[in-house]
């Protein structure tokens, strides 16, 4: 700044081109997901797949048993807006939340996943994207 409490125009150059380079910078950079974290075709080839589901102290081991369409449908195998759709062993069904869900070959990401459908013989889990 100069002594007058001015921003010079060497000044105003230098921070309006750093401002540009962080809008150019990888989202893999920042705390935001990849884009394509979230898309169907990530996750429809581990359907079969067991997972890790953890969090809150409600940790799981669970099976990617669907990737479903939202309803109403309208567009069928949308990248952007899906259900899934995960199995466990009958137990105490954790409470709903954001959890992490990793495996050795997938990664990990993290999903607000609730506990759906009643009794039986398994606990079973989903989450839906939908990003419009």
């Amino acid at each position: 700044m100069t002594i007058s409490g001015r921003v010079s125009r060497r000044e105003f150059a230098s921070s309006g081109a750093a401002i540009a380079l962080l809008s150019v910078l990888p989202v893999s950079l920042t705390s935001a997901p990849r884009p394509g974290s979230l898309a169907r075709s990530r996750f429809a080839p581990f359907v079969g797949a067991a997972f890790r589901l953890t969090g809150d102290g409600d940790d799981a081991e669970v099976v990617l048993t669907d990737v479903g369409d939202l309803r109403p449908v309208t567009r069928t195998g949308d990248e952007r807006r899906f259900s899934l759709l995960f199995t466990a062993r009958r137990g105490r069904l954790a409470a709903d939340g954001i959890r992490t869900l990793s495996s050795d070959r997938f990664g990990t990401v993290r999903l607000f996943v609730s506990p759906v459908g009643r009794g039986g013989q398994a606990r079973h889990y989903q989450a839906v994207i939908n990003r419009l």
